[in-house]
């Protein structure tokens, strides 16, 4: 081996001398440790001897550029597995790139040509390239994973949209509809309290007094329905107003109970208020206060079977305290 040779020994590839012959002038150490054969084993001996599937012919043509041409050539990863049979420290097959340069023996003269067969460790280079295919396909998979989430995505916004539509075109149908039901009902009943109303006044018989009072104020009753269907149909569509005035929360309460004195009467029930005089009149929407008040002691006459129903005001720090008590059980929990 030429003493020029060692100064090989130190590099991170494996490096080996070849002459014309094919046969080992030089082979450093981490040529050595890599093919687990060391130096005195290789020097002396041709390739075909240390490599029994070397292909001999291939690597002569490809040698033979190198020293007719003075040309590097990179050989094949087909070739290199073959005849070089490397492992990493591990025992994992060792991933290579193998060059052959021209060279010139100094000690011999340029008439003992060599060619230098390096050795390049590049399992981490794969390795990381392998990784980053593998990287690729899964951002690729993700993707497409993305695109079809996207696409149902979309086809949901879509259904969602259309289900929009849909309901918001019901809801104005329903409260057209409302609306107009409310109205059609409304101006016949208006007439029905307006014939019971000139009973009332122009009649001195008892009986038919008493009944023509309990038509008007039932009809005053089923009016405050309609107007709170109407009402509804309102504020769903956000027209709904309020229009505050002072009033006199007892009188609104007395009215209530007149209302709906027939109501419990027919059930064999008493229906009274009890108002305190202190009771201070209030800014409030009237009708609204009323509506809600019907609907409390209407509730209140529904779920009582004996007994009574009382409305009680008295005032309170933020102006009125209204209270509706009565002797039932009370509505269905789940109501």
């Amino acid at each position: 081996m030429p003493t020029s040779f060692a100064n090989y020994d130190g590099l991170p590839i494996g490096v080996a001398a070849i002459d014309a012959d094919l046969v080992v002038r030089g082979w450093n150490a981490t040529l050595a440790h890599w093919s687990r054969t060391s130096a005195s084993e290789a020097c002396g001996r041709r390739l075909p001897e240390l490599f029994p599937t070397f292909d001999r012919t291939r690597f002569e043509r490809r040698l033979k550029c190198v020293f007719d041409h003075g040309q590097s050539v990179v050989l094949s990863a087909t070739m290199t597995e073959c005849f070089l049979p490397l492992r990493q420290t591990s025992g994992r097959p060792l991933l290579h790139r193998v060059r052959l340069s021209p060279a010139a023996h100094a000690e011999a003269g340029d008439a003992d040509r060599l060619a230098l067969l390096t050795v390049e460790d590049v399992t981490h280079t794969i390795d990381q390239l392998q990784s980053l295919r593998d990287e690729r396909r899964r951002l690729c998979a993700t993707e497409a994973s993305l695109r079809q989430q996207q696409t149902v995505l979309e086809a949901t916004n879509t259904a969602v949209t259309e289900a929009r539509r849909r309901a918001e075109f019901a809801n104005r149908a329903k409260s057209a509809f409302l609306a107009n039901m409310s109205h059609e009902i409304r101006t016949p009943l208006t007439a029905i309290n307006g014939f019971a109303q000139i009973v009332c006044d122009y009649s001195d018989d008892p009986f038919v007094l008493d009944a023509g009072q309990r038509v008007l104020r039932n009809g005053e009753h089923l009016l405050s329905v309609v107007n709170d269907i109407l009402d509804l149909s309102k504020s769903e569509a956000g027209r709904l107003q309020i229009d505050q005035q002072p009033c006199d929360p007892r009188a609104s309460v007395e009215s209530v109970v007149e209302t709906l004195e027939a109501q419990a009467t027919g059930k064999g029930l008493a229906v009274w208020s009890r108002c305190d005089p202190k009771t201070p009149h209030v800014v409030a929407d009237s009708m609204r206060l009323r509506q809600v008040l019907l609907n409390l002691v209407g509730n209140a006459i529904k779920f009582t079977a004996t007994g009574s129903s009382e409305v009680k005001t008295r005032p309170c720090e933020d102006g009125v305290e209204f209270a509706v008590v009565d002797t039932g059980s009370g509505g269905p929990a789940d109501k």
